[in-house]
């Protein structure tokens, strides 16, 4: 079983507490059980600006992972501008200005991606709304959208 539910704010104005709405409507499908959670959280597009998303797994060490995400996105030529490793999942920004789905099919072959995007960001992991919240801070993200949906259990 699974719940999905969504949320598109109308406006202007960007202060919209969008990520801590999404946690209480997904509270709601709490029932169906907690094996994961995912949110697809929506942001201002920034020219040559991709958020990308790995998950690190139980293949290696979370740092030799990373290490080897990073020296792959360097020799595709993605300049790294920001990053997080929270729980197995590893989040990267990078400046990246040539063929994002060529990106993709290469960095593909070093890690498992989540999400690649310039305005779309998914965030996934284990757990019920508020857990996977307690990790990445979930409720902090504002703007104007945002759907979600959990994975129940069997």
């Amino acid at each position: 079983m699974c719940g999905i539910a969504g949320i598109m704010y109308r406006g202007s104005d960007q202060s919209f507490h969008t990520g801590q709405a999404l946690i209480q409507m997904l509270d709601g499908c709490q029932h169906r059980g907690p094996d994961s959670t995912g949110f697809a959280l929506y942001s201002s597009y920034r020219p040559d600006q991709l958020k990308l998303r790995f998950f690190l797994g139980n293949e290696q060490l979370p740092d030799q992972a990373i290490e080897a995400i990073r020296q792959r996105l360097t020799e595709l030529g993605a300049r790294i501008t920001d990053q997080a490793h929270i729980g197995d999942n590893y989040r990267v920004v990078v400046e990246y200005s040539d063929d994002v789905q060529q990106l993709a099919y290469a960095i593909e072959r070093a890690a498992k991606v989540i999400s690649i995007g310039t305005s779309l960001e998914i965030v996934k992991d284990v757990g019920s709304a508020h857990d996977v919240d307690d990790r990445y801070s979930v409720r902090d993200y504002q703007g104007s959208q945002g759907p979600l949906g959990m994975s129940g259990g069997h």
